[in-house]
Order: C-alpha cells, then structure tokens, then sequence
C-alpha cells in the first residue's frame, strides 16, 4: 500500500530512479526536540488517515510516550512544536503546537 501511494504522489521522472528495498524499513523518519528527546515516527497510523504514531524517547533512549500526529514535525524547542501544514485549497503554511509533558 505505501509503495503504491509513493508511485501515486512521485513525479515520473523519479519513479525510474526509486528502488524499493526487499525489507520494509523499521521506522519512517526521526527527530529530536532542544531537550534530546527522540521522536520516532512509525508506518502505524490510525485507519486510513495521514495521522501516523510517534515513539517519543527521552535523552537516554527510555520509552516515554506513543502519540499520534496528523503533522509532520520540523522543530521542537522551547515547548513549542512546528510544522508545514496544508488547508483544504493546499495552500501551505507553517504552524505552531504549543507542547505539554507530563510524564
């Protein structure tokens, strides 16, 4: 399903240069906040829609959360969280998510 939404949403002139892998990946993407926390995003989402599960670990590698976002972060610091958004007539934006642990 994701290499047929790949093939979908990729110009054509990079369909012939793609080489899918004969393993899926364990992860899709990661990044980390100003206060080391790793956030992991998984290929787990919630039905069929664009909100994909996110292993967040602290500094050290401990497990801490598993949490759902429909956005792709880009930054985390200072407790706020930004990313690049679409509306529905896909104009882009940046937004920002003020962010809260309690753990």
């Amino acid at each position: 399903k994701e290499k047929k939404e790949f093939l979908e949403d990729t110009p054509p002139q990079m369909k012939t240069r793609y080489d899918f892998s004969k393993y899926h990946s364990a992860y899709y993407r990661l990044f980390l906040d100003d206060e080391g926390r790793i956030f992991v995003r998984t290929w787990e989402r919630i039905g069929d829609e664009d909100i994909y599960y996110h292993d967040v670990f602290d500094h050290e590698g401990k497990y801490i959360a598993k949490i759902p976002l429909q956005t792709r972060p880009y930054i985390c610091k200072k407790g706020k969280l930004y990313s690049i958004e679409e509306d529905e007539d896909k104009l882009q934006m940046v937004k920002k998510y003020k962010v809260t642990w309690k753990y």
